[in-house]
């Protein structure tokens, strides 16, 4: 069996369990949709069960659309989460050492404040951004 990497083909890839699952929504999407009959339905999902390379799972899906923009809305959360993440760490960590640093210097006027307030309202608005973003993308998900 061949390496994964970038230069090999698609047919020497194995599918993950993962994999399989979004090819299962692809094509249960199709039967809701009255494009594939509850025989051909219940012959792919077998098929898929079974399927050990990603191209036999693209070939099961390869006549039915895809939902592109699903796909995008979910890698923009993913991406939104992982940012608002780092964002919180980091202004976790700067205010602590500024304060940690305020501490050990003599502990007279409170300049950490001066860092850490417009950079709490930075991250205020950050959070709530990303709440704007997920509540639409929800909104979105149940209309279609």
């Amino acid at each position: 069996m061949q390496r994964a990497g970038p230069d090999l083909p698609l047919r020497g890839v194995r599918a993950s369990d993962a994999e399989r699952d979004r090819c299962t929504e692809v094509l249960r999407d199709a039967y809701a949709e009255g494009r594939l009959s509850l025989e051909e339905l219940e012959e792919r999902l077998a098929r898929t069960r079974d399927a050990g390379t990603r191209l036999e799972l693209r070939r099961l899906t390869r006549d039915v659309p895809h939902d592109h923009a699903r796909r995008a809305a979910r890698a923009l959360d993913h991406l939104d989460r992982a940012a608002l993440t780092v964002h919180a760490t980091v202004f976790t960590g700067v205010g602590g050492s500024l304060t940690g640093l305020w501490a050990v210097t003599g502990q007279g006027d409170y300049w950490p404040a001066w860092v850490i307030a417009p950079a709490a309202m930075l991250l205020g608005s950050h959070a709530g951004g990303s709440w704007a973003v997920r509540r639409s993308l929800r909104r979105r998900r149940r209309r279609s």
